[in-house]
């Protein structure tokens, strides 16, 4: 359900910080400018908007919760703080996606840089990872993706996590326990576990666990990799994530 709206100047509306008074107002969807409504229910539901006609948008974008309005809030608020940005906006139409955060960056050269910032809560698949990611690079823009420990980082390592931690230097940022971090998935070469196909087999190492460590320094590096273009952060490499921050899941077959 929407959480945000704007009036005709461009005004931001949260609906948790509405009341009445905001019923008789014109208020938009920031997304595809159709006529939102106000809703405070009575029952137990969070005060929202709703559209008056169904958003054409809505397979372009991440559905609006709690946690991903935190998640933009976060973003939009902190990376002016540490970069150049010429522009910033939420919620922006661009290449044929709606970037959560879309923001122009110009390094000390003076190169400008088009970088999108894609927050994810719920489950999504690897397809759309990389459909988006290259709708964006086609228009030359940088992505920054975030997943959420809602409905991320757990034992199994889905398809989209692993995609992007093969095209982040083998970290995939995150949202952990209400902090930014940057994940790194662990594996323990003592488990080999066989897959046999007709003519081979194959043998794969378990995933026992994650690292992870805070980034507070918000500086946007725009590099690219196998071909695909990023943004990311000048935190710490695998090998550098200190001991006390790896989370090991408990398995049986681990020799103590």
């Amino acid at each position: 359900m929407p959480l945000r709206a704007v009036d005709v100047l461009g005004k931001d509306y949260y609906a948790e910080d509405c009341d009445e008074s905001v019923r008789g107002m014109c208020l938009k969807c920031p997304v595809c400018d159709g006529r939102m409504v106000f809703v405070n229910p009575t029952m137990n539901i969070i005060k929202h908007f709703r559209h008056e006609v169904t958003c054409p948008y809505l397979d372009r974008y991440e559905p609006e919760t709690e946690e991903h309005l935190e998640m933009k809030k976060f973003f939009f608020e902190e990376i002016p703080k540490f970069n150049r940005v010429s522009m910033i906006k939420t919620e922006f139409s661009v290449a044929g996606n709606v970037a959560d955060v879309y923001f122009e960056k110009s390094d000390s050269l003076q190169n400008l840089f088009k970088i999108a910032v894609e927050c994810q809560v719920s489950y999504l698949t690897m397809k759309s990872v990389r459909e988006r990611t290259a709708r964006y690079n086609k228009s030359g823009i940088h992505v920054l993706w975030v997943l959420h420990d809602k409905n991320f980082f757990n034992r199994n390592m889905r398809s989209a996590e692993d995609w992007l931690r093969k095209h982040y230097y083998g970290r995939i940022y995150g949202i952990k326990d209400g902090v930014f971090v940057a994940m790194h998935p662990k594996r323990d070469s003592r488990i080999l576990e066989t897959r046999w196909g007709e003519e081979y087999e194959k043998f794969y190492k378990r995933m026992v666990g994650w690292s992870f460590n805070p980034v507070s320094n918000l500086s946007i590096l725009a590099t690219s990799l196998n071909g695909v273009r990023i943004a990311r952060f000048y935190d710490k490499r695998f090998w550098e994530v200190e001991a006390e921050n790896w989370q090991i899941f408990e398995d049986p077959r681990l020799e103590k």
